[in-house]
């Protein structure tokens, strides 16, 4: 996402929204992931400026499919279960048309790397690790999933986790609905709290820690039927799926999973029981 931006900006367009912090996800690792940053409140999710998606199904099939796809939405958080996403059209902004280098559709950009700079992000803090819970919920819930997780943070505090200033992205409809991530149509929010566990940290005491937030963070999703970010988090596995979905949603994802890809070749086991 980082070398699209930088790419774009030598033609001096703008990817509007990518990932906050470092040089991690891929596009495609984007679009499964359901991803939103600091631009969502104005742009919202990538859900809303991505226009179609092409990828390998289970069947060794190449598919191209549009917003006007059934299909199309559930690719958002779908943690890459529908298939390998080899390409994606995404939209762009002009800031300003007057400076705008022509760019052709499939043209190759190269990203120049400034000499000394390393390509990859580096941690200051060697040692240092970052654990973040994050839910998803109606706009109009945004203060009670604050509170919520302001509770499950002080109850949690005793271990050698450092909690970092919480963190809330508005997450604005305009017209699509990615069901993985948002149990209802229309504008969103994340609301989420995270902490550094320094180097050093004693690792029962840790797990302790982080295994209790989870839990806690899971349980209250799962009464007030909030989603959890689970592609970009610690979860896995069918159970917390299911608990995030609910029946009706994780069983209609089960479908689509079974009509693209049969022999569940990708993700294996990580969202569905391995048939």
């Amino acid at each position: 996402m980082h070398d699209l931006r930088e790419a774009l900006q030598i033609h001096t367009l703008l990817l509007p929204v990518i990932n906050d912090g470092g040089r991690g996800p891929t596009v495609g690792g984007f679009l499964s992931a359901g991803g939103f940053g600091a631009a969502s409140p104005e742009h919202g999710g990538i859900w809303e400026l991505t226009t179609a998606i092409e990828f390998v199904d289970g069947h060794g099939e190449l598919r191209m499919v549009g917003r006007q796809d059934e299909l199309f939405r559930w690719f958002f958080g779908s943690a890459g279960q529908l298939g390998l996403i080899v390409a994606a059209r995404l939209r762009v902004l002009v800031p300003d048309e007057a400076r705008a280098a022509p760019l052709d559709v499939g043209a190759c950009v190269q990203v120049p790397t400034p000499p000394g700079e390393e390509r990859w992000d580096v941690s200051a803090n060697e040692g240092e690790r970052l654990f973040w819970w994050t839910v998803l919920t109606p706009a109009g819930d945004a203060e009670d999933a604050r509170q919520a997780l302001a509770l499950v943070q002080a109850s949690h505090s005793e271990g050698p986790l450092v909690f970092l200033q919480a963190y809330h992205y508005h997450l604005p409809s305009f017209g699509l609905h990615p069901p993985l991530l948002l149990a209802q149509p229309g504008d969103g929010a994340a609301v989420g709290v995270w902490a550094m566990a320094p180097p050093g940290a004693p690792e029962e005491a840790l797990r302790r820690q982080v295994v209790g937030i989870e839990a806690a963070v899971a349980q209250r999703s799962a009464e007030r039927g909030w989603r959890r970010y689970l592609g970009a988090e610690l979860s896995r596995g069918a159970e917390a799926y299911r608990r995030s979905l609910g029946d009706d949603v994780w069983n209609t994802f089960r479908g689509h999973k079974d009509d693209v890809d049969p022999l569940h070749l990708f993700g294996r086991g990580n969202v569905f029981p391995i048939p």
